[in-house]
């Protein structure tokens, strides 16, 4: 049986997946993609992962600057590490990829801040540009920016440089630290932190030497007894100074005090601290180390940690040292010079801080430059001017500065290539995998994070170990829990204790965190990693048909993962942890895709809330064992205490008896592990000296996360903090450090915020200071977690509680808008952001294009987040930024859709334009929606995206973004540097009526033989079908493939050796069949084919043995061999034997049989020969897997047609017509009475089968039932429909017949939404709805009638006794006939271009401004190619299909089908001349010359043909030529020579005379094998001579023999030589001399224009195309094996000297050349049409259209090309002709 199905809607969006196709050009752009179906089609048949790199399925031109480039290299122990993570291993993880250069710039502050300033402005941005175009962000962070005194008051600026060092580690690729040195050593604090021994040696010291300002050490170092150990705290600034840093209206004086308060207070604790150390060190108390701590500046701490303690300094760390000359001399006293070097003030002026000065030496020479190579410091030397470094007044500090910034650069590049070497060393394999290697490690280290702290819940883990360690559940398990009481950290612990409850026997384990990556919100998404994954790890490879959309990966994924788990053979367990963070497209919620049945070695456990979205209530409806769920329940006290006492003592701290009593008085209320957290978060910030008064703890999350926030707006400002959370919060996935950044400098409300007290630093740029988002991080730290989003490394709130609060608080309506249009500004800026800011606080101060310092986000491969994230927040804000913004620069932005079509998927544009349109209804984008979703291009091709823009979308007159998306789209192919055609108008786009779901038609098709989803199998239409014995015509080698999806039909060329036996079994991706000897599969995707004996893969096989048939369970896994006395089962995907069931009875012979899906069950279908009760008796014997004997055994008095039969409703229901109802049984040998004709219904569940029965009067021509349910629809065979329930089934059972009035030849039944599709005898569709039983819509969808019809996932297929196949939207059909009634009573459609169809004929003017159609009704319409108005229209009472045009605007009309002819004025309409009625009626065919002379070519009878030749100018026949010989023809055709003496007949032969030449030839030519063996093509060719007027015909012959040439075409070459095209040669017609052969080309010893000498054994069927360019210079030939060449008109040679580098994928059938005879367009078969240059032979353009051709023409000026399609459902086509842009 045929595979079948229906579309559930668009997949996933995050997989940039492509899928592989059977056209090079053609992919599947509703899909996802991506990546994943091409990664393995680089492993070899073994399994094995290719060393290589994956190259892309697809034929493509070798491109020079690609083919010389190195094959990388890959590191076998990166890989086997990755390999080992696919299979869950948590050790040694590797760090995220790292795609940001992040340099923690360190320097001192005033001196250096012409360099900063200075790299700022001119650096940056220089190095931005080059990281963007090696796929890097670029960040620089600069604490010396943003330090106030406010950020003093906690001393915390130091660490915070410190962590930002670190991070800079971490995450930079290439540099991380640069210094910049002057001749300061920079500001020196004093020490934060003192352990209690050090502290008591200075305090003994200061006592000892009894030191002024002793008793400050009381004051100011306070000991803290919950530090472990304890430790002295240096107190905030704030707790004696109360005003320090308090810029409040009113406080400039107690501010000023208590500043000056501070500093003396500061300067005093300094000295103390410095002597008291001093001395210690003396007394060997302390050592060297120990006391510099008290000297040492932060420059120094900096780069302690950057430099001096890192490793790998080399490839990481730059230094510029700068030295100013004379400063410590002459220029010591210049008011500037404390700014630029350490003094000490004195009486008579500044004096060298000459302790400095030997610290400050130390640490370059004795430090830096020890560790350090030459090469990675720079020193400069200039002499020091009044007022310090300026490049404005000194041209040699600007020489400095150019010089540093140059060395800055070639430095940090350097640096970069250094790492891309070092990465280079490490690649891995990635395109041989489906798994996101970044999304891997992303959850496997979540999960060991999740671990770190992990206490208690021994009951959930005892739950989890059971289960999987029980070998008997096959059911999935469910942890559910409500928020905060740690669901995902006891996921975590589970996939960690995993190899411990197994015994570390072979296992796999994975885990999904749904909703931390881009790939894990989307169930589609979800559902093919975890496959993909699986097929990773064991080699296998997935056909990407399976997956393709959300219907087709559900029903998969449970059927691989058995497949999985047979070839395992060992446990896997997989883990999704948080059902309810999935997004709700695809239906995620109703849980239908989980799989609930599992193979005994998979396990799988998933976790969600009890009451989020109804899942937990639906998996129960799912699966209703109740002991598949497990409540996880709150935190006993004895977890708490442990997990307290952990958490503690991993932060070195403690509580005091009453903090720890007064914490768990507050605990006890709310049980829980986030509670919890957030409780000892608090309580760790107490210090043992904390009054009672200000411990405080809250007694909810949610107000515990409100105290947490409001705190930091206290401490940071408001403003400041709710933006900057708030931008966590709506950020996709978070933000990455740099967004956070970006979006904060875009924001105008916190930057007048944050320039309150100062102007921006730098002229001209205006940002956040890095330090203010690095202390808002470093309080929030341990709320915040890395994700991975798209490639790019975020940060995120770790719990859903957060975000919820955060939501709440920052980010609800018009804020919730406000943040997301900042960020949406963010992402789509290109190349940064300057806009004007008025800062309000410094007197209203106005910043002209203020350059925000953005990190620039380009339309780029590897900026996938910039794509994800626009469509995010453009669909958040665009009631704020407004939609035609959001539209403008998204939706309906040709860069936008071109980069993420590319880069990811045309899937995930569909689900953005979804999305939209579901928020703001809007019809722009809706319309755009459904060219997407209906669209068969390959659209990831920028030139066929524009192209199919201009082509199907049809704007109506508001739809102004739309209408610039097309300008935008048609500029860009202007801007091409290659000729093409770009459509005016829309010309492929839907039109209002139902005939117009019409998609696409192929010609030739003589029979469907079977489809799946998406593929059709057919039979090719021969001429010679009628000499081909009726077997021979359905062999291999006479069928071919037609795609669903690119609407192609391909040639399959299978070469077996035997015929086939029994039905063809077609997948997607397979074609299955067998022959007596063996079976064979044939791949679409390869086009390889593989067969295998019988004997070589059946046990005991006889080659005598007979094979009658051939079956397939419905997903063609497994096949079934039919022979009379047994059915033998084998594996489709392995051709492996699995079981053979013994027919028993020696009178029993197998008919046929149905095989369940799951293979559970087989059911034969026979005869029985020589019975007593009759001479054939029926039989029904029903099998089980592995059994022998029939489990059940029914025997009938009559026949079934058993191939009429249907297994179907989920292998609930077999379905058998049968003509009698009468049966015995093996229990019951009563025989009802007899009455008439049966459909008999088994079911066929486990442990059932039950018969029920229903009587009809005709007998059953065609069964469908509902895929789930047992509704049932049948055809008798006398045209009547009915339906019926199969619960309802009985003797008594009333059936439904269908209100029908006309009799039915097939239907089919589209179950999605319960209508069934009819086809009578005419050629008229009918659309039935099954619910309300009524008819929808009935049209003509072919001329003549149906003879077949078929419903694919998406498409209605039928096939007219025209042997035309058409393929119809079936979207479009139902959407039709619901508006069919409205639609009826709508007003007229306006007369367009689109709308145009019945074109029997077009022409253009001589001009090229008009253009003339005429239609089958007799009208002839006039239109305006400029403007595409109708101008006029008439009817004139024949469908003409030859025009003719003439000067004064005299056209002549001929109407072949009648004879008849007119002549028209079509300015007036009138008759100018009128055809005598003797030729009237009569006429033949008709030509012209450029002299206004008509040919007509008529004859009132056969053998009385006459020429009429009329002189249009004069208005009267100037000659008249009665042909003197009779001719003999079925039709015929004029040509004019060259030099117009002759006029040439091509005359079709009847079958008589065609074999009467055959005969002929044989006679003449014996020796000759072949020669007419092949032809098919029943033309001659004869000459009359126009200027003698004898009539005497010119007949063409064989050179030296009366042998006619036959030939298909005949064009005229030069004088009076024609071209005449036949099977594979070109011949040379002189008719003068009547010599005909081929000619040698005069420079190789080939023939001329021959396509054998050039294309060999590829060279088939038949030239069917010949054209001579106007200019003579060229000569075209198209063919049957698809081939366009362009010759040389004088060598016969092709202007390429070789065959041509493209060909069409089906025959070529029409063709026609540019009147400047620059270009050739050919139409072949599949309905594509291929534009080539001439002077190359090149092909320049391609697409697809709907139909076949049917008459195409340039006009005069070769700016446009006109054609139409089809006939009943025509299609008008207007191209513009581009030359192209020269380079």
């Amino acid at each position: 049986m045929p595979v079948q199905g229906k579309k559930s809607g668009i997949s996933g969006g995050g997989h940039p997946r492509k899928l592989f196709t059977r056209q090079s050009s053609i992919v599947d752009s509703r899909q996802v993609p991506a990546s994943v179906d091409a990664k393995k089609s680089s492993r070899n048949k073994s399994g094995k992962k290719n060393p290589a790199k994956v190259v892309a399925n697809r034929p493509q031109k070798k491109d020079p600057a690609t083919t010389k480039k190195e094959k990388p290299t890959y590191d076998d122990a990166a890989t086997k590490k990755f390999d080992k993570m696919l299979r869950g291993d948590l050790t040694d993880l590797p760090p995220f990829p790292k795609s940001t250069v992040k340099i923690f710039l360190s320097s001192t502050f005033s001196d250096m801040r012409a360099e900063r300033n200075t790299l700022a402005r001119e650096v940056y941005p220089r190095l931005q540009t080059y990281c963007q175009s090696r796929d890097l962000d670029f960040q620089v962070v600069d604490m010396r920016w943003g330090v106030t005194e406010d950020s003093i008051n906690d001393h915390s600026v130091e660490n915070l440089c410190l962590l930002e060092i670190e991070n800079c580690q971490k995450t930079s690729f290439g540099p991380n630290f640069v210094l910049l040195s002057g001749d300061r050593y920079g500001f020196r604090p004093i020490p934060v932190n003192l352990d209690i021994r050090t502290f008591d040696i200075i305090r003994y010291e200061a006592i000892k030497l009894n030191l002024d300002n002793k008793i400050l050490l009381e004051e100011w170092y306070r000991l803290d007894e919950n530090a472990v150990p304890a430790t002295y705290i240096l107190q905030p600034i704030r707790s004696k100074f109360t005003f320090y840093g308090d810029f409040s209206p009113g406080c400039d004086e107690l501010r000023e005090r208590d500043t000056d308060g501070w500093w003396s207070t500061f300067g005093k604790l300094q000295i103390l601290l410095r002597k008291a150390a001093d001395e210690a060190f003396k007394e060997n108390k302390f050592t060297a180390e120990d006391r510099h701590q008290f000297f040492q500046s932060v420059t120094e701490s900096e780069i302690q940690d950057g430099i001096l303690k890192a490793t790998n300094v080399e490839s990481h760390c730059l230094v510029y040292k700068r030295t100013l000359r004379h400063l410590s001399g002459v220029g010591i006293n210049d008011k500037d010079t404390p700014k630029y070097i350490d003094v000490i003030k004195l009486e008579k002026g500044n004096a060298l801080d000459k302790e400095v000065e030997k610290l400050k030496v130390a640490l370059f020479e004795d430090k830096i430059c020890r560790k350090l190579s030459e090469s990675n410091i720079k020193q400069y030397s200039i002499h020091w001017m009044p007022g310090g470094v300026n490049p404005e007044n000194y041209e040699e500090h600007r020489e400095y500065l150019n010089t540093f910034c140059q060395d800055f650069i070639s430095d940090c590049k350097t640096l970069i290539q250094k790492a891309e070497e070092e990465k280079k060393k490490k690649l891995i394999p990635l395109s041989n995998y489906y798994t996101d290697y970044n999304s891997t490690i992303h959850h496997l280290r979540f999960c060991v994070s999740k671990c770190e702290s992990f206490c208690g819940q021994d009951k959930v883990l005892e739950v989890a170990k059971s289960y999987i360690l029980d070998k008997s559940g096959r059911k999935p398990l469910v942890l559910y829990a409500t928020s905060g009481v740690g669901k995902t950290s006891i996921m975590a612990k589970i996939m960690e204790q995993i190899p411990d409850w197994l015994n570390n026997v072979p296992h796999l384990k994975l885990i999904r965190f749904l909703g931390t990556s881009p790939l894990c919100y989307n169930v589609y998404d979800v559902l093919l990693d975890v496959i993909g994954h699986l097929a990773d790890v064991y080699d296998i490879i997935m056909s990407p048909p399976c997956y393709k959309t959300m219907k087709r990966i559900v029903e998969f994924a449970p059927r691989f993962i058995r497949q999985v788990a047979n070839n395992a053979k060992e446990p896997i367990i997989i883990l999704l942890d948080s059902l309810d963070q999935l997004e709700p497209r695809n239906n995620a919620y109703a849980m239908d895709w989980l799989p609930i049945v599992l193979p005994q070695n998979v396990k799988l456990i998933v976790s969600t809330l009890p009451n989020e979205h109804n899942i937990l209530t639906n998996l129960k409806k799912r699966l209703p064992d109740q002991n598949c769920y497990f409540e996880i329940p709150g935190l006993t006290e004895e977890t708490a205490r442990k997990i307290i006492e952990t958490s503690l003592k991993a932060q070195n701290r403690s509580l005091t008896k009453s903090q720890d009593n007064f914490f768990w008085t507050i605990f006890k209320a709310t049980h829980g592990p986030l509670f919890l957290k957030l409780l000892l978060d608090e309580a760790k910030k107490w210090k043992s000296y904390t009054p009672k008064a200000e411990i405080e703890l809250v007694p909810t999350v949610k107000v515990a996360i409100s105290k947490l926030f409001r705190n930091l707006e206290n401490k940071f400002g408001t403003v400041l903090v709710s933006h900057a959370l708030g931008f966590i919060t709506v950020g996709m996935i978070g933000l990455t450090e740099y967004e956070i950044d970006d979006a904060l400098s875009c924001d105008d409300d916190v930057l007048n915020e944050v320039y309150k007290f100062h102007d921006p630093p730098v002229q001209g740029i205006v940002q956040i200071p890095p330090l203010l988002w690095a202390r808002i991080w470093y309080d929030i730290r341990g709320y915040l977690v890395e994700r991975i989003s798209h490639g790019k490394s975020t940060l995120n709130w770790f719990h859903r509680e957060f975000v919820i609060s955060a939501s709440e608080m920052y980010a609800t309506g018009d804020k919730k808008s406000y943040l997301n249009m900042k960020l949406f500004e963010v992402f789509l800026q290109e190349k940064g952001i300057k806009r004007t800011i008025v800062l309000e606080n410094r007197n209203n101060l106005l910043i002209t294009d203020a350059d925000r310092q953005v990190t620039p986000q380009p339309y780029k491969s590897d900026n996938k987040r910039k794509l994800a994230c626009l469509p995010y927040h453009s669909l958040r804000s665009y009631k704020t930024a407004g939609i035609d913004t959001v539209k403008r620069n998204v939706y309906c932005n040709f860069k936008y859709l071109c980069s993420k079509i590319t880069t990811i998927s045309a899937a995930s544009v569909i689900n953005d334009l979804s999305d939209f349109i579901e928020a703001s209804d809007d019809e722009e984008v809706r319309l755009l929606y459904n060219f997407f979703f209906n669209s068969r291009q390959d659209l990831t091709n920028h030139g066929k995206l524009a192209i199919c823009l201009l082509a199907y979308v049809n704007p109506e007159e508001d739809h102004f973004q739309l209408k610039e998306l097309r300008n935008e789209a048609a500029e860009f192919l202007e801007s091409l540097n290659k000729p093409g055609l770009i459509p005016e108008f829309p010309c492929l786009a839907q039109r209002r009526e139902a005939s117009n779901a019409f998609q696409s038609s192929i010609q030739g098709v003589a029979e469907i033989l079977s489809y799946s989803s998406s593929t059709v199998i057919l039979r090719k239409y021969s001429d010679t079908d009628n000499k081909i014995d009726a077997d021979d015509i359905k062999m291999p080698s006479h069928i071919a493939v037609w795609s669903s999806e690119t609407h192609d039909m391909i040639d399959l060329n299978i070469q077996v050796d035997a015929k086939p036996v029994g039905e063809y079994i077609i997948t997607d991706e397979n074609l299955y069949f067998i022959t007596k000897h063996a079976i064979v599969r044939h791949g679409f995707i390869d086009s390889k084919s593989e067969a295998a004996l019988f004997e070589d893969i059946l046990p005991d096989w006889a080659t005598k043995q007979c094979v009658k048939g051939f079956v397939a369970n419905s997903d063609a896994t497994t096949g079934a061999l039919i022979q009379d006395r047994a059915i033998t089962l084998i594996s489709l995907e392995k051709f492996k034997y699995m079981q053979t069931y013994k027919i028993p009875g020696d009178n029993f012979v197998t008919d046929h049989a149905f095989v369940s899906n799951n293979v559970q069950k087989l059911i034969a279908v026979g005869t029985i020969h020589g019975s007593e009760s009759a001479d054939s008796n029926s039989f029904i014997l029903v099998f089980e897997e592995e059994t022998k004997l029939p489990i059940h055994s029914l025997e009938f008095t009559h026949m079934f047609d058993a191939r009429n039969g249907v297994l179907s409703s989920k292998d609930h229901w077999l379905l058998v017509p049968s003509e009698t109802d009468s049966m015995k049984s093996q229990t019951e040998i009563e025989k009802p009475e007899c009455c008439g004709c049966q459909l008999l219904a088994f079911d066929i569940r486990e442990n059932h089968f039950e018969q029920k029965e229903i009587n009809i009067v005709s007998p059953i021509s065609k069964v469908a039932v509902h895929p789930e349910r047992g509704k049932i629809v049948f055809l008798t065979k006398n045209g009547r429909m009915f339906s019926v329930l199969a619960n309802e089934f009985s003797s008594q059972a009333v059936i439904l017949e269908m209100n029908l009035k006309f009799s039915i030849k097939d239907f089919a039944v589209y179950w999605e939404k319960e209508i069934s599709l009819f086809c009578s005898n005419g050629g008229q569709l009918t659309l039935y709805d099954l619910k309300s039983d009524s008819i929808l819509l009935t049209f003509t969808a072919h001329c003549g009638k149906i003879n077949d019809i078929c419903l694919l996932e998406q498409q209605l297929i039928t096939l007219g006794e025209d042997k035309e196949m058409r393929s119809w939207d079936m979207k479009y059909l139902i959407e039709e006939s619901q508006n069919a009634k409205s639609r009826a009573d709508s007003k007229k459609i306006k007369e367009a271009f689109i709308e145009q169809s019945d074109i029997v004929s077009l022409s253009p003017s001589y001009d090229g401004d008009e253009l003339l159609t005429v239609h089958d009704d007799g009208t002839v319409k006039i239109w305006n190619l400029n403007s595409q108005k109708l101008l006029c229209q008439r009817s004139i009472g024949i469908a003409a299909d030859i025009i003719h045009l003439f000067s004064n605007n005299l056209v002549s009309f001929l109407d072949t089908s009648v004879g008849r002819m007119k002549i028209l004025d079509i300015k007036t309409w009138i008759e100018t001349f009128r055809i005598s009625e003797t030729i009237q009626g009569n006429i033949l065919n008709s030509t012209a010359d450029k002299r206004d002379n008509l040919y007509i070519v008529s004859a009132q009878k056969t053998g009385k043909e006459q020429i009429d030749i009329v002189n249009i100018g004069q208005m009267m026949i100037v000659k008249t030529i009665h042909l003197q010989n009779s001719l003999s023809y079925k039709s015929l055709e004029a040509v004019l020579s060259v030099n117009e003496r002759y006029l040439v007949l091509r005359v079709l032969m009847s079958e008589r005379q065609f074999e009467q030449v055959r005969e002929l030839y044989h006679q003449h030519f014996p020796w000759k094998k072949g020669g007419f063996t092949d032809q098919n093509h029943r033309y001659r060719f004869t000459a009359v001579a126009l200027s003698e007027g004898s009539g005497a015909l010119i007949h063409c012959y064989r050179i030296a023999a009366k042998v006619p040439t036959i030939g298909i075409h005949v064009k005229p070459y030069k004088g009076n030589v024609m071209l005449i095209s036949t099977q594979r040669w070109i011949f040379f017609w002189d008719i003068p001399t009547g010599r005909c052969d081929r000619k040698p080309s005069p420079l190789r010893k080939v023939p001329m224009f021959s396509r054998l000498a050039w294309i060999g054994k590829e060279s088939i069927g038949e030239t069917r195309v010949l054209l001579v360019t106007p200019d003579q210079k060229y000569v075209t030939t198209g063919s049957d094996d698809g081939y366009v060449f362009v010759y040389d008109a004088e060598t016969g040679l092709p202007v390429c000297s070789r065959k041509p580098l493209s060909k069409h994928i089906a025959g070529v059938q029409k063709a026609v050349v540019s009147p400047d005879s620059k270009f050739v367009v050919s139409n072949c078969n599949n309905c594509a049409i291929k534009f080539w240059d001439t002077a190359t032979g090149t092909e320049q353009f391609s697409v697809r259209l709907d139909a076949k051709v049917k008459m195409m023409s340039f006009t005069p000026d070769s700016q446009r090309l006109v054609l139409f399609t089809g006939t009943h459902t025509s299609r008008l086509f207007v191209f513009k002709v581009t030359s192209g842009k020269k380079k």
